[in-house]
């Protein structure tokens, strides 16, 4: 606005906000008429949360059959409700082999009848010739799907399809469909919360916001009283995550990591010209918003807050 004097008009929206009054500050919301924030009182059908940690001392394939126990008791005690389940896993190749590893442990455990399905078989078997993989047509048979964005869009189709006709019970699925789609189910499992990023060139943690999305999916209005969202992670993630989702873990600036080259890009643009102008406009920052309520994590100590208590030092030092 100052450089251009040009007002635009700024909408923030988040579905996991901790501290809004900081984030309304930083875009110039009135905190009064100009920030919303809508609980869980707000969401239709409330929201049960189970959170599981796989002990970190196990070795990696202690860890991976720990992890597929406590997703199949999951399966299982939702399946005994006749309830449906959509299971999130993280790679394509996964849906296939985690549905043919649950519909064996199904049958092994002698709960295949928890697989029972409302499309009566003549039809279901007609459905079923539909799709081109054979090995996907015989988990159809079996009550179970699975949705990548590797399939073709028919298929995709007839599996939400199948699905909302409770002609299948389970979906084994990637985060596409949560993302793209809205198709609800009683219980959502993800299982493992680890996923490759390829511009990091290793595996990370799913973020709390695609986690939040993926909950979302929990619970069916009209149909379901509550709705239920199950994560399988690392024990020593277990904490992370629930402070996340539960909203206890503020929101802070990343700026300080990477602060001169904003700088440089403002010098630059001509829009800072003195120490005064670069002052001035760490003012308009969230970075400013957060030092001013939260100034211990940016690493000002309390002997230097109580000689700098409006941080004119700070920032001219910084």
């Amino acid at each position: 606005k100052e450089t251009s004097g040009i007002a635009p008009r700024i909408v923030g929206l988040s579905a996991t906000l901790p501290n809004p009054l900081d984030v309304s500050k930083f875009i110039g919301a009135d905190p009064d008429s100009g920030l919303l924030v809508f609980g869980e009182e707000y969401r239709p059908i409330p929201l049960q949360q189970t959170y599981f940690g796989i002990k970190g001392s196990l070795t990696s394939v202690e860890k991976a059959a720990s992890q597929s126990k406590a997703m199949c008791d999951c399966v299982i005690e939702t399946l005994s409700k006749s309830k449906q389940v959509l299971l999130f896993v993280h790679s394509r190749n996964k849906t296939l082999k985690v549905a043919k590893f649950l519909r064996e442990q199904l049958f092994k455990r002698g709960m295949a009848d928890y697989l029972q399905k409302k499309t009566p078989d003549k039809e279901l078997q007609q459905k079923s010739r539909l799709f081109k993989e054979v090995e996907l047509r015989e988990l159809i048979l079996n009550g179970i799907g699975i949705h990548h964005a590797g399939m073709i869009r028919t298929d995709r189709t007839r599996i939400e399809s199948l699905f909302k006709s409770k002609g299948i019970q389970i979906i084994v699925c990637t985060a596409t469909l949560a993302w793209g789609m809205n198709l609800p189910a009683h219980t959502v499992i993800i299982h493992g919360t680890e996923i490759y990023d390829s511009r990091q060139g290793g595996y990370v943690h799913m973020s709390p916001l695609d986690v939040l999305q993926i909950f979302g999916r929990a619970g069916r209005p009209g149909f379901d009283k509550t709705g239920h969202g199950i994560i399988i992670t690392s024990e020593e993630k277990v904490k992370q995550y629930v402070r996340a989702l539960t909203h206890s873990t503020k929101i802070e600036s990343c700026m300080m990591v990477d602060l001169p080259d904003h700088l440089n890009a403002e010098i630059a643009r001509m829009s800072i010209n003195s120490t005064r102008d670069a002052m001035k406009w760490m003012g308009h920052t969230f970075l400013w918003c957060r030092l001013q309520t939260n100034p211990f994590a940016y690493g000002i100590t309390a002997q230097e807050l109580r000689n700098d208590r409006d941080l004119h030092f700070f920032r001219l030092n910084i």
